[in-house]
C-alpha cells in the first residue's frame, strides 16, 4: 500500500520533484497515470471493507477476494524482473 500512496503523493507534486535526486530511487510500479492506478487499488478493498462490515460472516470470502485481487494488481502494475 505504500506504493500506491507514494504513487499518488509523487503525481501531485510533479513540480517539487524535478528538483530531487532520484539515482538511488527505485520503480516499485509502473503506470501512465498514477492516480487511476490509485483507484485500481483502493476501490476494490473499499468494496470489500464494505462487505465485511454488512456482513462479517464473509470475512473469509473477503480475505481470499483480496489476496487474489493483490496478486492481480501485481500482474498488472508490477515490474518485470
Amino acid at each position: 500500500m505504500i506504493t500506491i500512496i507514494v504513487a499518488t503523493y509523487l503525481s501531485d507534486h510533479d513540480e517539487t520533484l524535478q528538483a530531487l535526486d532520484h539515482s538511488d530511487c527505485q520503480q516499485i510500479a509502473v503506470t501512465d497515470n498514477a492516480s487511476i492506478m490509485t483507484i485500481h487499488f483502493y476501490a476494490p478493498i473499499y468494496m470489500l471493507l464494505t462487505l465485511c462490515d454488512r456482513e462479517p460472516e464473509r470475512e473469509n470470502e473477503a480475505l481470499r477476494l483480496l489476496e487474489e485481487h493483490i496478486r492481480q494488481f501485481d500482474k498488472l502494475y508490477g515490474r518485470n524482473f
